[in-house]
């Protein structure tokens, strides 16, 4: 199974979506439920390509059908990912401009729910992640907004406070002088309003809001760990393996945390 902790990583994102954004939820009175449930099985298997194409399939047949459209942006996404460590997966920009146009497409069907506006932030941030300077000032505004808008309506929403955590922790790493270079040039609400409490504040809401998605607390251990509180990083990554449920992505974040302990002296 290629690229498991890529696949594992878009698998959590999927759940921090928030209860109508999860894998398996209601499908719409105007969906193929069997051809969902067929694909969320597939993804979950670890074929995300196969899931994709069948939702695209779908598609084919309704283009309106919006349980479809905010799962083929997230496949999209997971091929994404692992494809940034795999490339005969493909291009990484290709399956994330694929993924963007789903989410685009799901918004303004739907503008209403809450999914496809996920989608849309975290495709953004993979692209930002790449990105040029101007490019990712830019992209890191879209998130931003995505994000802000998200917990505008369901301000208990941990996927869109992990995404501003996460945010805000990138521009903060940065070396000063490339900060204050984008500040200075780039400009960008989100360039200009990062701080390392904002990071930490939206981080540990996360995990208060979602204290079983292990993904969340590698996040918060990562900040912890770059901010020199190490102590409580490695509490925090001793819960992910010791919570860890006999399930292939709980089990691969496991894996993770046990790496990020080691370099954490634990």
């Amino acid at each position: 199974m290629t690229g498991f902790f890529p696949l594992a990583l878009t698998l959590a994102m999927i759940f921090s979506a928030g209860s109508e954004g999860s894998s398996g939820g209601s499908p719409g009175p105007d969906s193929d439920a069997w051809g969902l449930e067929q694909a969320d099985s597939l993804f979950l298997a670890g074929h995300p390509k196969a899931a994709l194409e069948l939702v695209e399939g779908m598609l084919a047949e309704d283009p309106r059908d919006y349980e479809a459209l905010w799962r083929a942006a997230s496949f999209a996404v997971a091929l994404g990912v692992i494809s940034e460590e795999d490339r005969n997966g493909g291009s990484p920009g290709d399956w994330y401009a694929k993924a963007e146009g789903f989410a685009s497409r799901g918004m303004e069907l739907r503008p209403d729910r809450l999914e496809a506006r996920y989608w849309e932030v975290a495709t953004l941030g993979r692209q930002a992640l790449s990105a040029g300077p101007a490019e990712a000032s830019e992209l890191a505004d879209r998130i931003r907004r995505g994000a802000m808008e998200i917990l505008d309506r369901d301000p208990n929403h941990p996927g869109a406070h992990n995404a501003l955590g996460r945010l805000y922790y990138e521009i903060m790493a940065l070396p000063g002088m490339s900060r204050f270079l984008g500040r200075t040039f780039a400009g960008g609400e989100a360039l200009g309003e990062a701080s390392w409490p904002l990071a930490e504040d939206h981080l540990r809401r996360a995990v208060e809001l979602g204290p079983d998605m292990p993904l969340y607390r590698l996040d918060l251990a990562r900040f912890l760990v770059r901010r020199g509180d190490r102590a409580v990083a490695r509490e925090e990554l001793r819960r992910v393996v010791v919570e860890a449920r006999d399930r292939p992505s709980d089990q691969a974040f496991a894996a993770e945390a046990r790496k990020l302990l080691r370099e954490a002296g634990g």
